[in-house]
């Protein structure tokens, strides 16, 4: 467009030119792309060159899109003149529709950038959200390794009964000790069949319970959208169910609830007789069925081949759930009480025991 404009504004100062030197009604011929005065300059030329000049100034007629045989300096000058003036205000339009044009992209780009960096953090997200699920499955491994062992099953509850505020001391744990049960239930060479990172694994785990036991809470801690029904048989104090029931029946009066911490490790299992059983072996006068709907529990996962049980379809509830009461009654002689998991709260008491 701007070239344009350039060529007929160039158009303009030749018929300027031929206006000055032959007045505004001679006629013009278009000769080389530019405007020339368009009759011959004596009476020679005319006879010698009269066809061709006669063609040029038709071409100039036609140049300017005139149904004639010439055309005149002030009507090629009129036509130009609006020709370029409709040219500057299409070129106009054109600038503006860029600038627009720039606007979008620009616009765009940053559009670009900014979902380039919402990609790029999606793609950091799923690469640590991988690589947390890969050391919460490690920690599941080797807490559920030293877990099933009878000492270090009693290691890491009464240390999360500390973290939880139950009790003050912990008891001690040596990871070789859970080695030597591992070699004596499975053979000597348990830890030769490809087992020897676990080994060390559960060695350095048992070297620092408190610190397996703060990663546990978090890695069993699996809350879904899909309760589950599960069990837990076990024995209680007088005085802690005396408060649990004290507490339930207030509450039921009330019309109100209780949120509880578990507070500890809460094992559960699916088979209602095997905690049945926990309960009846319990030592404590107070034996207790726990019927729990939860979603937030996890299984226990040993690798390696290294299981001590296969059978207790057992579900562990991290110290980090918490549940409200929904029923006791007793039957032969035992407490059943349903529990169901709720949302956590700030300053929960510890479930009674």
């Amino acid at each position: 467009m701007s070239e344009a404009i350039k060529t007929d504004t160039s158009l303009l100062k030749n018929l300027q030119s031929v206006s000055v030197e032959h007045g505004k009604d001679a006629s013009v011929r278009l000769k080389d792309g530019k405007f020339k005065y368009g009759q011959a300059s004596n009476f020679l030329k005319n006879i010698l060159h009269g066809s061709r000049y006669q063609t040029e100034r038709e071409d100039a007629a036609t140049k300017l899109n005139i149904r004639k045989n010439d055309v005149s300096v002030s009507a090629a000058t009129s036509i130009l003149k609006e020709k370029v003036k409709n040219e500057n205000e299409e070129l106009q339009v054109l600038k503006q529709s860029l600038r627009l044009d720039e606007t979008k992209l620009t616009h765009l780009q940053d559009k670009k950038y900014e979902i380039g960096d919402k990609l790029e953090n999606i793609a950091k997200n799923e690469f640590n959200a991988v690589k947390a699920k890969e050391k919460a499955k490690s920690t599941i491994e080797v807490f559920s390794a030293i877990y099933q062992n009878k000492e270090g099953c009693k290691a890491l509850i009464s240390e999360s009964r500390v973290q939880s505020g139950y009790q003050t001391t912990a008891s001690d744990l040596n990871g070789k000790k859970i080695i030597s049960e591992c070699k004596k239930i499975h053979g000597d060479d348990i830890f030769s069949r490809g087992n020897n990172a676990l080994k060390f694994s559960i060695l350095t785990g048992a070297s620092d319970i408190p610190e397996l036991v703060k990663k546990a809470e978090k890695a069993f801690y699996t809350p879904t959208d899909k309760n589950i029904v599960t069990y837990r048989g076990q024995g209680m104090t007088e005085k802690g169910i005396s408060t649990l029931i004290q507490q339930f029946d207030m509450n039921k009066e009330n019309n109100k609830e209780s949120i509880y911490k578990s507070g500890q490790f809460f094992s559960t299992s699916r088979d209602h007789n095997l905690a049945r059983e926990y309960a009846d072996n319990s030592q404590d006068k107070v034996k207790v069925m726990f019927k729990v709907k939860g979603n937030s529990s996890t299984a226990l996962s040993v690798p390696g081949g290294l299981s001590f049980h296969s059978n207790k379809n057992e579900s562990l509830y991290s110290p980090l759930a918490h549940f409200k009461v929904t029923g006791i009654a007793t039957t032969s002689g035992i407490y059943n009480i349903t529990l169901e998991e709720v949302a956590g709260m700030n300053n929960a008491p510890l479930l009674p025991y």
